[in-house]
């Protein structure tokens, strides 16, 4: 396992040995599904190709739960790694917040022609449980980095009032498709519990179970998911995947890289500004070398060294020939900037761009935001009604 992935995991060395045995071994059995579910859900498989230890993330050998899906081991890794990157790496970091910046900074608000509608959805949004006004931003985060957000519908049996719960994604075992259409998610299975439980949860769609799905997908949804209903988004999926992707999947291993590209940059700056002493003396035997040495203090700054004509004293600093890493950082950044369709200088570098190339370079990223406003918005609009 490489420090990367050590230290992404949070792995201490008195722990290295265990986290190694954990990636060598089989992956966890997913959660036992009631049979009406398991008799419809592609069987997991895993690459026998697939080396012990570390590979990268995006590369062969992760296997896959179906060919649209990471397997369930990388699946959490990638949840894992995403949430550390966002926490740890400036420029992940800014590759979401900007992001979230423009979508959310003017704030969000549900609308509604008819007033007594208005009521509730205002009701609902404000209420101290949803509180959407204050945690819609930290809702659109994790949806940028978990690639999927879950909530489940608490409602009140003598009101209708509803509140959400949040499932966090890394407890998601499974998301059941309709086995008729595999476009879309009719059941969501938690991992198993401490105490070996978990929960079966029918994922809201809008209409009636009969006339949206076949007999078979509408009896599933009533016998097989009873512990409640959930509302669940997913982005960066294919249409027959039935699990959403990080925003920094792609980039991780280059963001990763820059990482350490600077931080090797930091010890080489180190070692050009350190220095040693040496001492040169005319005539003397090793014996008269070795005298001296046990008695020799170097100079302090602004001290002086008293000597005769047979000493020599001089300060020597490394000359490690590095060329100019600065064309080479631009390279990394810029291949994840890219990567996530920002331009060089949201993120502090001007290369030759002037005023005018400047507002046009903006424009794919404006784009992209929009692409996710409108994601989000549609969100909130199901939510709504």
């Amino acid at each position: 396992m490489s420090s990367w992935w050590r230290n992404a995991l949070g792995l201490s060395p008195a722990r290295l040995a265990e986290a190694a045995d954990a990636e060598a071994a089989p992956p966890a059995q997913a959660p036992a599904a009631p049979p009406a579910v398991a008799a419809r859900q592609t069987e997991a498989k895993q690459d026998p190709a697939a080396e012990p230890g570390w590979t990268r993330l995006t590369g062969e050998g992760t296997g896959r739960h179906n060919d649209q899906d990471l397997a369930p081991l990388a699946q959490d890794r990638m949840q894992r790694l995403a949430e550390w990157l966002w926490q740890s790496n400036l420029l992940a970091n800014r590759l979401v917040e900007i992001m979230l910046a423009y979508l959310l900074a003017e704030g969000v608000s549900l609308q509604c022609p008819d007033e007594q509608h208005q009521k509730l959805l205002t009701a609902f949004w404000n209420d101290p449980i949803n509180n959407w006004p204050l945690k819609l931003v930290g809702r659109a985060r994790g949806l940028s980095l978990m690639g999927e957000q879950c909530y489940i519908c608490r409602v009140n049996e003598g009101s209708g009032f509803v509140r959400l719960g949040y499932l966090d994604p890394r407890h998601i075992g499974t998301v059941v498709m309709d086995p008729d259409n595999p476009e879309q998610p009719i059941g969501v299975v938690t991992k198993r519990d401490a105490q070996g439980k978990y929960h079966k949860y029918r994922v809201v769609v809008l209409g009636n179970d009969d006339e949206l799905f076949s007999r078979r997908t509408a009896q599933i949804r009533r016998t097989d998911f009873t512990d409640g209903d959930c509302l669940l988004y997913q982005v960066n999926k294919l249409p027959s995947g039935s699990r959403g992707r990080s925003d920094l999947l792609g980039q991780m291993d280059w963001l990763d890289a820059y990482d350490e590209f600077l931080f090797a940059e930091i010890d080489r700056i180190r070692y050009l500004r350190s220095f040693v002493w040496d001492v040169a003396i005319a005539g003397a035997n090793q014996e008269d070398v070795d005298k001296f040495d046990k008695t020799f203090r170097p100079p302090a700054p602004n001290s002086k060294f008293v000597h005769s004509d047979s000493i020599t004293l001089s300060a020597i600093s490394p000359e490690l020939q590095a060329a100019d890493t600065s064309e080479s950082a631009r390279l990394l950044r810029n291949h994840v900037l890219g990567g996530g369709t920002v331009p060089e200088h949201w993120f502090g570098g001007g290369g030759d761009v002037n005023r005018a190339a400047a507002g046009e370079m903006g424009e794919p990223t404006f784009k992209m935001f929009t692409a996710r406003q409108q994601v989000l918005k549609l969100m909130l609009e199901e939510i709504g009604r």
